[in-house]
């Protein structure tokens, strides 16, 4: 026991002159008085009663001598406990504890099994519950993305939050340090508590806390790291992988691209393999330069269109290049202690035709007169060696519950309004890489078509009946024309009666391509996005001109599709990190979406919630791999796939790099490591001491009035 005050103590010497003011006998002088002998007897058998309660007395004011002089010497017993002990007012404290997939790597811990940095960090975690008093609070929040709070807010009951922690384990999102900060000061700004505390626990290799964070943090911070300093840090990793054409005259010819990072101080030779739709497929050997990116491409045909989903590996055999001898391939150079970015998954759109949608905005079926008669007949000529191509023809309120993501292309003929629905899924269709081609209607579009053309439309303008406006220049460099070198067009001769006059706007970046012989545009070009957008200002069919019996009409409308579908022929499934949003499609009609996992887990949206809704965001992509969507849609007799909404989920490739980059960034405190190690610690007792003191004063107080009352009560005969 070690005391804070020793001085204190000296008033345990008062008890000296307690005992002798109790003990002293006063002088008496015996008088003989024949009358009070009866009384005297009577005295005397009270007289051991009382001495018996003056003892007691003495006993208990002893005590409170003892208690109070101790208690203001302020004590405290010496223990052993990991990191001492808290002591002071109490405390408000939020935990982070890293779940990012970096913490899963591997930490040899000497004399026991090796364990996860999850593991140790969980661990710590219940230490640290374990140093908390009864009237602390504590809060948890997972900081990996998306941060998850798993207590009901700051709890006195440490128990359940231990109980809690042990079910947890490490995930394979990215962190997202820097949100659970403010999640957990958003948390602590409703406690009254005097202390306030957050504390990270983490393996450093996140992304270093933002300093406008540090700045604006309003309470103690202290971050611990779990992975030794000495830990030698070794990872292969896969980063990125990318389906790309392969130069054939087909979409189904492919080269898929692996980059592999070599995180180790020498050089590696990597086993690489690469499986598509369950099966091995290919595999092979990449020398990769220490701290390098290696490039290994695999070239794919495949036999069947659709979807297929595959995933590139780095294999087993792991060993280091031996100068002047073969490669020795399994002599394992590199401890990978992180596992989890050995496999990147992929998925590709596989189709052997371009399929084609054809919004029909003046529908007369079987007559020539068709908004669409003359596209349909171009669409659908077979050109040798090049991919055939698909069309479908609806009409506007059709095409508002049919799902725009499975067309390459899509053609707006004489179409001049949308509804509010169709267009946003139009624009989101061009920006994330739709092709999309717009002829001009029988009047002026409305403000909603007119946001995905290359210029706000002015008017209309229609030329006299005896002279027509002409083709003048070409832009024979642009890819739908730059195979015909000097040949002619067969644009030359035709004649416009009318066409949509376009507003200068120097905010839109287009591209004119073919313009009339007095320099007004007459097919225009416009990026949205990943997506392209063509506008032709005069009509499709020969309302307005006789474009469509020109011999430039056919190689015009089927090198524009091949264009704008050139965008979306090697587009692929979304592929995103684990943790984050997707956006999937709705369409007017839809009576269920599901989204099926990686582990055939189904999650499934009714109606009520897609009601009214242009997209739904799905936000649970908490592991790596393909992901595919099914839908209901009206008569449709059951599920159908929507192939164009699959995705993939992959770990974040930042994590990969276990290096200690929050811990070099020079903005957060010290690594506490001694914090989960026993150490002396001073448990204060001088404040039951004074509770001790409190009750004897109590006792003192109760036997004093008791004799009191006694003596006042009894009457002397």
């Amino acid at each position: 026991m070690s005391f804070a005050a020793p001085l204190m103590l000296l008033g345990l010497g008062l008890l000296g002159p307690l005992f002798w003011l109790h003990l002293k006998r006063r002088p008496t002088r015996t008088v003989a008085f024949p009358t009070l002998f009866i009384l005297q007897r009577v005295l005397k058998r009270q007289q051991k009663k009382s001495r018996v309660r003056e003892w007691v007395i003495l006993i208990i004011r002893a005590l409170l001598v003892v208690t109070f002089s101790v208690a203001l010497a302020r004590p405290a017993l010496t223990v052993w406990r990991p990191g001492g002990i808290r002591s002071g007012l109490p405390l408000s404290q939020v935990i982070l504890l890293d779940d990012s997939a970096s913490m899963q790597r591997r930490i040899p811990t000497p004399g026991q099994d090796e364990t996860t940095a999850f593991e140790r960090a969980r661990q710590m975690a219940i230490t640290e519950l374990g140093r908390l008093r009864p009237q602390d609070s504590v809060a948890v929040i997972l900081a990996g993305k998306p941060p998850r709070l798993i207590t009901d807010g700051l709890t006195t009951d440490k128990e359940q939050v231990s109980m809690r922690l042990y079910g947890l384990h490490a995930g394979y999102a990215a962190d997202a340090i820097d949100d659970a900060i403010y999640k957990a000061e958003h948390l602590l700004a409703k406690s009254s508590s005097a202390q306030k505390e957050i504390l990270l626990i983490t393996d450093l290799a996140g992304t270093p806390v933002h300093p406008e964070t540090m700045k604006q943090m309003q309470t103690v911070f202290r971050v611990v790291g779990v992975t030794p300093a000495t830990q030698k840090l070794e990872n292969i990793a896969i980063s990125d992988v990318a389906v790309l054409p392969a130069g054939g005259p087909e979409a189904r010819e492919v080269t898929i691209r692996a980059e592999i990072i070599n995180y180790s101080s020498s050089r590696q030779n990597v086993d690489v393999s690469l499986s598509l739709d369950g099966k091995p497929v290919a595999r092979g050997l990449l020398k990769v330069a220490p701290w390098q990116t290696g490039i290994k491409d695999f070239h794919h045909r495949f036999d069947e269109k659709g979807i297929h989903f595959g995933q590139v590996e780095v294999g087993a055999n792991v060993g280091p290049i031996q100068r002047g001898k073969r490669d020795a391939v399994g002599a394992a150079a590199v401890n990978d202690v992180f596992a989890v970015d050995n496999i990147r998954y992929l998925a590709t759109n596989v189709r052997r035709s371009i399929n084609v949608l054809v919004i029909n905005g003046d529908a007369r079926p079987g007559s020539y007169l068709d908004e669409a008669f003359y596209l349909q007949k171009a669409l659908e000529t077979p050109i040798p060696g090049e991919v055939p191509i698909h069309i479908q023809i609806m009409e506007p309120d059709m095409a508002r519950v049919t799902p725009l993501e499975s067309y390459d292309v899509i053609f707006l003929a004489g179409v001049t309004t949308l509804s509010s629905g169709l267009w946003e899924r139009l624009v989101r269709y061009v920006e994330e890489g739709g092709g999309l081609f717009v002829s001009a209607g029988k009047g002026k579009p409305d403000e909603n078509l007119q946001s995905v053309m290359p210029g706000e439309v002015d008017g209309i303008r229609k030329s006299d009946r005896r002279s027509h406006l002409k083709v003048g220049a070409v832009k024979l460099s642009h890819p739908i024309f730059h195979t015909l070198g000097e040949q002619s067009t067969g644009l030359e001769n035709v004649k416009i009666k009318n066409h949509l006059l376009l507003k200068p706007n120097p905010a839109v970046e287009r591209e004119v391509l073919v313009q009339l012989a007095d320099g007004l545009p007459l097919l225009l070009e416009r990026k949205i996005g990943k997506g392209t957008t063509l506008l032709l200002t005069t009509t499709i069919d020969r309302d307005w001109s006789d474009l469509p019996i020109r011999p430039g009409f056919l190689p015009l409308i089927q090198r524009s599709t091949r264009y704008l579908s050139r965008s979306l022929a090697f587009r692929e499934p979304r592929t995103i990190d684990v943790g984050k949003t997707v956006s999937l499609p709705v369409v007017e009609g839809m009576q269920k979406l599901i989204v099926l996992s990686p582990s055939k887990k189904r999650t499934v949206f009714s109606a009520n919630r897609l009601t009214g809704q242009a997209n739904i965001w799905f936000r649970q992509t908490n592991r790596p791999g393909p992901w595919r969507v099914f839908a209901e849609m009206p008569e449709s007799g059951g599920l159908t796939e929507l192939q164009s909404s699959a995705f993939v989920t992959n770990v974040a490739s930042s994590e990969s790099d276990l290096s200690r980059k929050m811990k070099e960034s020079g903005d957060l405190s010290r690594d506490d490591r001694d914090r989960y190690t026993a150490l002396e610690g001073k448990l204060p007792v001088w404040s039951h001491l004074l509770m001790v003191a409190l009750f004897l004063l109590f006792v003192e107080t109760i036997l004093v009035g008791m004799g009191l009352r006694k003596s006042h009560r009894k009457p002397i005969e």
